[in-house]
């Protein structure tokens, strides 16, 4: 057996890599883990001033690129500033045909044509937007901050750059580990429809498997053809959002969170039920070293922190007895 996390002991102040561990007497310890994600955090927030960085979980974060992109496009190409004074219709004015785009080796575009290895054919019949151009400059940001990361903390990190919070998701997993790719608004349907819709954030659950069960496919182009009514008839409130996730628009919004929890919660999954009485206060014991220096941690960064409610829960196992 090769151990490779930290766990908690009872009677130990702190998690350690000790001999003879038992899943009945440890518990696994992610204290390390959340202080090297604090710190790779930082430095995308060093790296990107001005993005909305939302943290979404220890080894996973979203950033909206809207205000530093805007800022680069607009000194690259300041005529963008203002609407020139001869443009025939004014705002409505078409914008000028944006410039070509030189994307460099260390990203990976995600082709339109999903049966081609590589996207270099697509800018032959479709040429770039200006959307292509904000998605080029998020993608030389990105690679920078991720580069940084690697040669400062020592970790690989993957990206996905796309124009919602789903796709970008999504489009992280293309071509990992260590990698970025960009996922153009024209690539989205080919890359969508052979998805398995289960796959989808929020679809892998109960209302994943009611879609499934109710028309009985699998894919993304399997539902593209259901209309939206009757997706209403069928799931109610849930049905716009299916409907239009299936179709790659997500209309969340990226939304940074408070650096300190208001909550801290301790918990051991036991495989089998506790059958000694001994065996609670055991567990309240090692579940309590973990919330103490837990919250020793975060009083670094806020002194003043201290709690004001303990809650405890204890629940049934489905275990066999």
């Amino acid at each position: 057996m090769i151990v490779h996390v930290a766990t908690y002991k009872e009677g130990e102040s702190e998690p350690g890599y000790w001999d003879n561990i038992d899943s009945r007497t440890h518990k696994v310890s992610l204290d390390y883990y959340r202080r090297e994600s604090v710190k790779i955090l930082s430095m995308f927030k060093e790296g990107l001033p001005g993005a909305e960085i939302e943290k979404a979980s220890i080894d996973e974060a979203f950033v909206d690129f809207t205000t530093p992109v805007r800022q680069v496009l607009l000194q690259r190409y300041p005529y963008l500033a203002d609407v020139p004074p001869n443009a025939p219709n004014g705002l409505d004015t078409p914008l000028p045909t944006p410039p070509s785009i030189e994307w460099n080796a260390n990203t990976h575009l995600i082709p339109i044509d999903p049966d081609s290895e590589t996207a270099d054919q697509d800018f032959r019949t479709d040429p770039p937007t200006w959307h292509d151009v904000a998605l080029h400059i998020a993608a030389e940001m990105m690679y920078k901050v991720r580069a940084d990361i690697a040669n400062k903390l020592g970790y690989t990190t993957s990206a996905g750059i796309a124009r919602n919070k789903f796709l970008a998701k999504l489009s992280a997993s293309y071509r990992k580990p260590f990698s970025q790719a960009v996922l153009r608004n024209l690539a989205i349907p080919c890359y969508l429809k052979p998805l398995e819709f289960q796959k989808i954030r929020f679809l892998g659950g109960k209302l994943g498997d009611t879609l499934a069960k109710e028309y009985d496919v699998s894919t993304v182009a399997d539902l593209l053809p259901i209309s939206l009514e009757v997706f209403q008839e069928k799931l109610g409130e849930s049905a716009i959002w299916i409907y239009e996730v299936l179709r790659g628009i997500d209309r969340s919004e990226v939304k940074e969170k408070a650096s300190v929890n208001k909550s801290m919660m301790a918990a051991k999954a036991l495989h089998r039920p506790i059958t000694k009485v001994s065996d609670g206060p055991h567990w309240i014991r090692v579940l309590s070293g973990e919330l103490a220096l837990r919250l020793n941690d975060a009083r670094k960064e806020r002194p003043s922190l201290w709690p004001k409610t303990l809650t405890m829960h204890a629940g049934s196992s489905k275990a066999p007895q």
